[in-house]
C-alpha cells in the first residue's frame, strides 16, 4: 500500500538503556478507501559495559621514594578513573587520587575504579601492587661525619627486600669507592683499616 510511514523516535535514534517503545504509523496515500495505522514495540536497551586498563606501576621501589603518578584508562561512559588505597604503608593525593605517596616498605595494593552513567556499567574494579623495600641505612659512624682514625667499624640497617650489602668510602662523593670498597656482604657491620686520617665521609649501598 502507498503511503508515508513516520517513525517514533525517529530513524536513526540511538537509544538510552532501559525500557523502550518503538512505533510506527502508517498514513496511506489513499485516504477514502484505508484508515491511518500504528503498530508498536516494546524492547530493552541493555547498559554498556566497560572495562579499565591500569598499567602496573614500577616494582620494587625503594623507600624513600618520590611519589609515583598512577595511570588508567577507562570506558565510554568518560567518568574519570579514580583510585583508593586497598591496603599498604601509602597515601593517595592529586587528581583523582592519582598521585600515591609512600610511607613505609611493605606491599601497596590500589584499587582502580570507574563509576557508570545512563548507558554504561560501572567497569569492574582493577587492582594493582607495588612492593615497597627499604635501603639499608649506615647507623655507626654516623654518614657525612669526619673519620678519627684510621681503622672503624661500620654498621647498618637490614633495610628490607636486601641480601647482600656493598660497603664503599670514599673521598670522591657519593658514589665512588677509591678509600675501600667491599665484596657484597651478608653481614650487617663491617670493619675496615688503613684509612687515611685527614677527614672523609663515608657511603653505604645495599644489593636488594
Amino acid at each position: 500500500m502507498a503511503g508515508t510511514f513516520v517513525y517514533t523516535p525517529v530513524s536513526g535514534t540511538v537509544l538510552t538503556a532501559g525500557a523502550q517503545t518503538l512505533s510506527v504509523t502508517l498514513t496511506p496515500t489513499d485516504t477514502t478507501d484505508y484508515t491511518t495505522a500504528t503498530t508498536t514495540v516494546s524492547l530493552t536497551v541493555n547498559h554498556g559495559t566497560q572495562s579499565i586498563t591500569f598499567t602496573p606501576p614500577t616494582s620494587p621501589v625503594y623507600y624513600p621514594v618520590s611519589p609515583i603518578t598512577l595511570n588508567a584508562t577507562g570506558g565510554a561512559s568518560a567518568n574519570p578513573v579514580t583510585f583508593s588505597i586497598v591496603s599498604g604503608p601509602g597515601s593517595l593525593s592529586g587528581t583523582n587520587n592519582s598521585l600515591l605517596t609512600v610511607t613505609g616498605s611493605g606491599t601497596i595494593v590500589i584499587a582502580a575504579n570507574q563509576t557508570g552513567n545512563t548507558n554504561y556499567s560501572a567497569a569492574p574494579q582493577v587492582t594493582q601492587s607495588i612492593v615497597v623495600d627499604q635501603l639499608a641505612t649506615l647507623t655507626s659512624p654516623a654518614p657525612n661525619t669526619t673519620l678519627t682514625g684510621s681503622s672503624a667499624t661500620f654498621t647498618w640497617t637490614a633495610g628490607v627486600g636486601a641480601t647482600q650489602y656493598v660497603l664503599g668510602i670514599a673521598s670522591q662523593g657519593v658514589g665512588s669507592y677509591n678509600l675501600f670498597n667491599s665484596t657484597p656482604i651478608t653481614a650487617t657491620q663491617a670493619s675496615v683499616t688503613g684509612l687515611p686520617t685527614n677527614g672523609q665521609f663515608s657511603t653505604l649501598a645495599s644489593i636488594p
